[in-house]
């Protein structure tokens, strides 16, 4: 499941590891409950959604829509 490709990876989009613009987020949210919100709020393109965007921004997000999102810098 971690190997390169595997779902544990961090090669999809709702379960990888993104920068913020001051740090950088884990985002957990492979149950399928999860990811469908992480889809919703997000869009299509987390990267330059988390880059845009501060921790204590994404910390309110994720306690607003119930996702598995943890800051950390």
């Amino acid at each position: 499941l971690t190997a390169p490709g595997g779902v544990l990876s961090g090669s999809l989009a709702p379960y990888a590891i993104y920068a913020l613009k001051d740090g950088h987020v884990a985002c957990a949210a492979i149950e399928p409950h999860f990811a469908e919100r992480f889809s919703r709020a997000i869009g299509n393109d987390p990267s330059s959604f988390f880059a845009s965007r501060t921790a204590s921004e994404i910390t309110a997000l994720a306690q607003d829509q119930d996702l598995p999102l943890k800051c950390f810098s």
